[in-house]
């Protein structure tokens, strides 16, 4: 399938020829440079392993119980591409890297392999627009104190563990400098992206959907997080340990927006909607002895979730919440402080936008948020802090918290009581 049908941008797309037709073939084990050249001469392969000239793997069928591609020990320059790569049982990996650098992965079909394709301990690797499905564990691995590796433009689905995933399960030293962009991430077990001990990592520009647990899950290290779609997930981002940077993204149709458990995160510019329980949750683990605390949450819409818009737990504690719009939040409201020494200031809240008789920008009365902690945001918005999402309507307001009967949620209860012709008319709102 070509790599521009799976909407990735053209920047991220190796130019590659894809019309070639597959010829079966053994498994291609290489130890070394050595083995690597003579392999490529005894195979015919195009180039010289230069980096202007890289090999060119191309065009095979491998259907095999074992690593069906593996190099190991080398730095010479190729391109692994166009093939399809069977693993029948799921008892090793379909692509296996270990200990290598200058390599290129891409648009190659892996599936029934134990992990699809595998990496570790690698340097100046780019895994791209490949399709990975149906794997016994993992779709795409790099770990083990990787670096300059680009995981992009890949459609990796059905995966029982999980999609993509960053980590150093033996306690090697960190990978660093990765990228993780333009990816098609949908219906795997786990976790649709997962990082472990990873800094100056980069999510971005992922579509991720109906994973069966997180889309994104942050386990440590420091990710920056951004223009990610995330739906129907348990939760759409999770931060339990490390920190990141979420940056313009969807969030929309998951349990929880987001969930971040760790410090010093910030949260800014992203959409987060239509969430079955809370847009954005900051929680405390007794388990890690970690809070949700002095994280930044600006510019977000926040809109329609169920329950709650904003929710902090016990112990979290001097976040600041500034300049979002939250709107039509649902049951459970607006925003719920458990903590201490949370700063809401210069908020759009929907339901308290009047009065504002010095015309200062501000309403003249403080919005109270529930919770706890007795909290409240002394300089509520009059207008939205940013755009509106096409599908809102502003109400119409008369005083502060008081809706037109039109757009306010009203339950009428009509009571017609024949006595003396008195009829009680009782209207109930629900006060958010």
């Amino acid at each position: 399938m070509p790599i521009a049908s799976f909407g990735c941008p053209s920047s991220l797309q190796p130019d590659l020829d894809r019309s070639l037709a597959y010829t079966d073939h053994d498994p291609i084990l290489i130890d070394g440079d050595q083995e690597f050249h003579d392999t490529a001469t005894l195979e015919g392969w195009s180039g010289n392993g230069s980096e202007t000239a890289p090999y060119i793997i191309t065009g095979y069928r491998f259907i095999a119980a074992e690593h069906m591609f593996r190099v190991s020990n080398s730095g010479v320059h190729y391109v692994f591409a166009g093939n399809s790569l069977d693993g029948i049982s799921g008892i090793w990996c379909g692509i296996a890297i270990i200990d290598s650098s200058n390599g290129t992965i891409a648009s190659n079909l892996v599936r029934r392999a134990a992990v699809g394709i595998h990496v570790v301990h690698v340097e100046n690797y780019v895994i791209s627009g490949n399709e990975v499905w149906d794997n016994i564990m993992y779709g795409v691995v790099v770990e083990h104190a990787s670096s300059n590796v680009v995981v992009s433009c890949n459609r990796v689905t059905g995966n029982p563990d999980g999609g993509i995933y960053i980590g150093n399960p033996y306690g090697a030293p960190s990978s660093m400098n990765l990228e993780i962009a333009g990816n098609n991430v949908s219906a795997n077990g786990g976790d649709g992206i997962k990082v472990l001990e990873a800094f100056n990592c980069t999510i971005s520009d992922n579509s991720i959907s109906s994973q069966g647990v997180n889309g994104i899950a942050v386990g440590s290290g420091s990710v920056w997080i951004e223009n990610n779609t995330v739906e129907a997930c348990n939760n759409g981002v999770l931060v339990s340990a490390g920190n990141g940077t979420l940056v313009s993204n969807n969030l929309v149709g998951n349990r929880n927006g987001a969930s971040i458990g760790t410090e010093n995160n910030s949260v800014i510019g992203n959409y987060i909607a239509h969430n079955s329980e809370t847009g954005l949750r900051f929680y405390h683990s007794q388990f890690t002895g970690r809070s949700g605390s002095h994280n930044t949450i600006r510019s977000n819409t926040v809109a329609n979730n169920t329950e709650w818009g904003v929710e902090f737990s016990e112990n979290c504690q001097g976040n600041d919440i500034t300049g979002n719009n939250f709107l039509c939040n649902g049951e459970g409201s607006h925003a719920y402080d458990l903590g201490s020494g949370n700063h809401f200031h210069e908020n759009f809240w929907d339901i308290w936008t009047t009065p504002n008789e010095n015309e200062d920008a501000y309403v003249d009365i403080p919005y109270q948020i529930n919770g706890t902690a007795a909290n409240s945001d002394a300089y509520p918005l009059a207008l939205p802090a940013h755009d509106l999402p096409t599908w809102y309507s502003l109400p119409t307001t008369t005083t502060s918290g008081t809706e037109t009967e039109s757009q306010m949620p009203v339950i009428l209860i009509a009571l017609a009581m024949g006595i003396a012709g008195l009829v009680l008319v009782v209207v109930l709102k629900k006060f958010r």
